[in-house]
């Protein structure tokens, strides 16, 4: 019977704001981080150049004895730029013969990035590739060096919580980007034409990230009295929002599988979102959420208006939705999932 194997996790930093920081906090938090004696390397932050650059320093110099002692390598990466930080410690671990395993982090970017060389040549030297969700495993190629170890696992869904008493208002959160990829316009430009005929509603968009083109956005839907921007909230002011929101809102063009989904599903809100990335494996058209297309502000419209007026629709997709969350998306069935690969790529039985 063979030892059970540490792990080591590479990815962004602690301080980060997104889905890859999230994912392995949530994943510290279980037995699963003592049975593999895991720990974090952390080599990215998104701050100034130079603490960039001394976050990638202090973890390379960390990777050169950190590396040796671990037996699989768990990184969490996108594509592009987040491939390019990583490849010093995928080849380091190449070097030792470690087991590897690469998991992205992002959806139907995938598909773009399919040509590049680079993501290629992390999918042909992963022992293990993941995804998060069954349809973007087909977008790895199928050149991969081990194509039956291409899997999927769904990010998991916060302990499910009981909403309280609601509000009249949207809830978005997102880190916006200079691109429009998480469809503020689009929203902003429904949200305006709703109001007509909802004037006591409020839209609230928490985030970070280009909070200048946002504000540039809600003044020319003339929307400054009735749109709040708190910026990037977290803790107790975090769930505040996400308990007390009428519904959540999401137009984003390209996803994976948004922690902000989940959080919305934990706390019981009714959402409207575009179907990219995993989102349609998770959530049904009409039964768990209400689906519009990027870029559509008149459905978006629609749909705002059609929860507005029927609050038992929202309810009745919610409460199908954590049932969904509970039965397979739970932090439990998360670790479960994400030991039987350890076990693959190491077989503590021989």
């Amino acid at each position: 019977m063979k030892q059970i194997p540490k792990v080591l996790f590479v990815g962004d930093s602690l301080k980060m704001k997104g889905g890859v920081s999230a994912v392995i906090q949530a994943i510290a938090s279980t037995p699963l981080w003592t049975r593999y004696q895991c720990r974090w390397l952390e080599c990215q932050i998104n701050a100034a150049r130079w603490k960039k650059w001394a976050y990638l320093l202090r973890a390379l110099w960390r990777g050169l004895f950190w590396i040796p002692r671990f037996e699989i390598i768990h990184f969490h990466s996108a594509v592009g730029n987040s491939l390019k930080v990583q490849l010093p410690f995928l080849l380091y671990a190449l070097l030792w013969r470690k087991k590897i395993l690469v998991h992205f982090h992002v959806g139907d970017q995938l598909r773009e990035a399919a040509s590049d060389r680079l993501f290629r040549f992390y999918c042909r030297k992963a022992d293990q590739v993941l995804t998060l969700g069954k349809r973007l495993r087909e977008e790895i190629p199928t050149y991969a060096s081990h194509p039956g170890r291409v899997g999927y696992l769904y990010n998991p869904v916060p302990p499910l919580q009981k909403k309280t008493e609601r509000e009249p208002f949207f809830l978005m959160a997102a880190y916006l980007t200079p691109d429009q990829n998480k469809g503020c316009d689009t929203v902003l430009e429904a949200f305006a034409a709703f109001r007509r005929a909802f004037p006591d509603w409020k839209l609230v968009i928490c985030g970070s990230g280009d909070m200048e083109g946002l504000r540039s956005l809600i003044v020319s839907n003339g929307l400054q009295a009735c749109v709040e921007t708190p910026g990037w909230v977290s803790g107790s002011e975090k769930e505040r929002y996400f308990r007390q929101a009428a519904a959540y809102c999401m137009a984003s063009h390209k996803e994976g599988l948004p922690v902000s989904i989940l959080e919305s599903i934990s706390a019981g809100l009714p959402i409207i979102t575009t179907p990219v990335g995993s989102i349609p494996e998770i959530l049904q058209d009409r039964e768990s959420a209400l689906f519009f297309q990027p870029g559509d502000a008149v459905t978006l419209c629609r749909l705002m208006t059609e929860l507005a007026a029927d609050p038992d629709l929202g309810n009745r997709m919610a409460g199908r939705a954590s049932a969904f969350a509970e039965e397979q998306m739970v932090l439990e069935h998360f670790t479960r999932r994400l030991s039987a690969y350890y076990e693959q790529l190491y077989p503590t039985h021989d």
